[in-house]
């Protein structure tokens, strides 16, 4: 019977703990099918009446909706793809070779994660200003793969770590170079954990605000978070229109829903093989 109930106490409050977690996601959904003197209501009105799927129409018609996902997606791939080469090249050393001061090495990769990117945002600026690779998304490329690519090694070299040295030692034994160990061994066996890096990078540049509105000033070149944000911000307009942006929202949240949702089970293979502790 103590089993049963401690049971019962644990699922109650897992339970609560993700109603709390919805809570808001279920705001926004809800926001985004009133009208804006209904999400302004008090007492607040948590089941919209009438629903109002036209705010959907209407900000596919009125923003540049389409436009910010595929730069959104452009900057994720491409940073996604950048960030892998590099990391994967750096991994492995650490990994599976004899380095002096490898230890040290990634306590210093480690100690690169307490700066904020707004540190360098006006040296990195001006840096890009020279090189003309502000109001580009390559430069974005650029920007978040710098600041993806310290976690990203430490990630991929924590699964490197759990393929046996058997296995590459093995590998170099039958003529394999380095580089095939890598391509041929590493990889495919860690196929999970670089799954789980990768959409690491991707939710990181997707909501990524600071480098992608300080260095992009054109529309066409909007990220979805900077795109949503120029929405909300508009001048002149003392109480924006809320509910058209939790719609907007809703819709720039289901390319990550896509990628979560049928990567699901690759993904929970991925945080269940010791990268992640």
């Amino acid at each position: 019977m103590k089993k049963v109930v401690n049971k019962i106490i644990f699922s109650l409050l897992i339970g609560l703990v993700v109603l709390i977690c919805l809570f808001p996601t279920y705001v926004i959904i809800v926001s985004s099918l009133q009208g804006q003197e209904q999400v302004f209501s008090i007492p607040a009105k948590f089941i919209p009446k009438p629903v109002r799927f036209d705010n959907y129409i209407k900000v596919w018609s009125n923003m540049k909706l389409a436009t910010y996902i595929k730069n959104g997606l452009i900057l994720s791939l491409g940073t996604i793809i950048v960030t892998l080469i590099i990391s994967s090249l750096a991994a492995f050393p650490l990994a599976k070779l004899k380095i002096p001061g490898k230890r040290l090495l990634m306590i210093g990769l480690l100690f690169t994660q307490m700066f904020a990117p707004a540190v360098v945002l006006l040296p990195l600026f001006k840096l890009f200003q020279q090189l003309h690779l502000l109001n580009s998304l390559f430069g974005l490329v650029i920007a978040n793969s710098a600041f993806s690519l310290a976690f990203s090694t430490l990630l991929i070299a924590s699964f490197f770590e759990t393929v046996p040295f058997e296995v590459v030692e093995a590998a170099i034994i039958d003529g394999c170079s380095r580089l095939k160990v890598l391509t041929k061994i590493l990889l495919p066996i860690s196929s999970s954990g670089i799954l789980v890096v990768s959409i690491y990078i991707f939710t990181r540049v997707w909501n990524e605000f600071l480098f992608a509105f300080t260095f992009v000033s054109s529309s066409d070149k909007y990220t979805p978070i900077v795109g949503l944000f120029n929405f909300v911000q508009v001048p002149g307009v003392q109480i924006p229109q809320w509910h058209l942006a939790m719609s907007a929202s809703s819709i720039l949240t289901i390319p990550a829903l896509l990628l979560f949702f049928f990567q699901r089970n690759s993904l929970s293979k991925g945080l269940t093989s010791g990268a992640i502790k």
